[in-house]
């Protein structure tokens, strides 16, 4: 169910680099948000969603950075 939400949720195509910082920002956070409140409901995909949140760690804001960070504190 999980996975059927991830391939339609709105949240990814905010996350691009021509999208202003608050998208990104909020794209991040949102699903960073989502894995805190599932827990061990994500592990069958943390591979994914950790290759998503590496990817907003290069981002040039910190604030992205920060909920990516968030993000992959919360797959450990």
């Amino acid at each position: 169910m999980f996975f059927i939400f991830l391939n339609q949720n709105k949240s990814f195509k905010f996350y691009k680099k021509n999208k202003s910082v608050a998208d990104r920002s909020m794209a991040i956070g949102s699903i960073a948000e989502m894995v805190d409140g599932l827990e061990a409901g994500v592990t069958p995909f943390t591979s994914d969603l950790l290759n998503y949140f590496l990817a907003a760690l290069s981002d040039e804001d910190d604030e992205v950075k920060s909920n990516a960070a968030f993000g992959i504190g919360c797959l450990v």
